[in-house]
């Protein structure tokens, strides 16, 4: 009998500022080649925090040699917001709370002897 957990977190943020846009590629200094560019009034904001939780719990039972019972449990939650900040409590708190996928499985197989 066995039982096994496998987690796989991720959790990652992205915060972009100083946005320029190409005002002439060829100029001799590299300054003046760009210019600041207002970005968030053209569109919504690019920042992000992304956090990810996949995982599966497995319970093997084998009850004869070569003839065993599998129960799995795999869940899969997701989370996003607009927020470029990262902060650990905050992050995993909501990556534990976050709604998700749950599947459950049964496996059971069995040795026959020919």
């Amino acid at each position: 009998m066995s039982l096994q957990f496998y987690g796989m977190p991720f959790v990652a943020a992205g915060r972009y500022g100083d946005f320029r846009e190409v005002v002439s590629p060829r100029a001799g200094s590299y300054r003046d080649r760009f210019a600041p560019y207002d970005y968030l009034a053209a569109a919504d904001s690019p920042d992000f925090n992304f956090k990810e939780m996949r995982s599966n719990l497995v319970y093997r039972w084998e009850w004869s040699p070569g003839s065993a019972l599998y129960l799995v449990w795999s869940r899969g939650a997701t989370d996003f917001e607009e927020r470029g900040e990262f902060a650990a409590g905050r992050d995993f708190d909501r990556l534990l709370s976050a709604a998700g996928d749950n599947t459950f499985m049964v496996k059971i197989s069995k040795w026959f002897s020919i």
